[in-house]
């Protein structure tokens, strides 16, 4: 697989992309704490069928941060991307916090978008999640805070993240800009998806860990049911952290609901 990494301008910051493949266009949005690395078990499959699109959101990993990072920010940052891109018709897929902005772009832009792929995407966040946010928020702009969090075996244990994937995700959290991080799970958080469901008519496929809390499975059961065009795939595993870590079952879903024949 070839991947090739440029830089563009977009919204006056340089915004880091890699591009792979080509056919019919498809762009691949990173969660919280991310980058297009969280992608990189899915890039050599896809990109033999698709012109695969991944990039850095603002604030994280080598994309400059934009002056105020929330949703709706996100959302214009992306629909300027996409202008400059020359893209006028692709398939959108977002995991975790991607998910949320590929929703409220295909929201606001659904001329735009063939299919949606949503994966492990929160609804909407309890509130025992609104409270830790206010408690962890301030703590996560603590650089040295941070770097202790992620040195800590106990919360992979419980987080339920593998070893061997912890190297991309220290590398993820460390070049991330931690106002960035602090300042966007704040909107995220205060966010649900169940209010704009109404504006939703594209084909949609959910994905779900079976043991994910933050994106439950009786969550996207109702989200589904607002989307009129939707499917629900359970994937067998046991935490929000582990979405990625049987990539051939989930590629064989993301083909079979794009049509593809491999």
């Amino acid at each position: 697989m070839s991947l090739e990494h440029k830089n563009i301008i977009v919204n006056n910051i340089r915004t880091h992309y890699a591009t792979s493949g080509s056919g019919e266009p498809l762009v691949l949005l990173h969660g919280w704490f991310g980058s297009w690395k969280d992608w990189r078990k899915l890039l050599s499959c896809l990109s033999k069928y698709y012109q695969v699109i991944v990039l850095d959101f603002p604030g994280f990993n080598n994309s400059e941060k934009l002056s105020v990072s929330s949703i709706e920010n996100y959302v214009e940052f992306l629909e300027e991307f996409f202008s400059k891109m020359d893209l006028s018709s692709f398939y959108l897929a977002g995991c975790s916090m991607g998910g949320i902005l590929s929703f409220e772009y295909a929201t606001r832009f659904p001329q735009k978008i063939k299919k949606l792929i949503l994966i492990g995407t929160p609804v909407y966040f309890k509130e025992w999640l609104k409270v830790g946010q206010k408690f962890l928020g301030p703590l996560i702009k603590n650089k040295t805070f941070t770097k202790r969090i992620i040195a800590s075996k106990l919360l992979l244990s419980i987080l339920g993240i593998h070893p061997k994937n912890m190297q991309i995700i220290r590398q993820n959290i460390l070049s991330a800009d931690l106002i960035v991080a602090s300042d966007i799970l704040k909107d995220l958080v205060n966010h649900d998806l169940r209010k704009h469901t109404k504006q939703l008519n594209i084909p949609t496929m959910i994905f779900v860990g079976r043991g994910d809390i933050l994106a439950s499975a009786k969550d996207m059961v109702g989200l589904m049911n607002l989307i009129p065009k939707s499917k629900l795939t359970v994937i067998n595993v046991k935490t929000h952290f582990q979405l990625f870590d049987h990539p051939k079952n989930l590629l064989k879903k993301f083909f079979e609901f794009l049509d593809h024949r491999q």
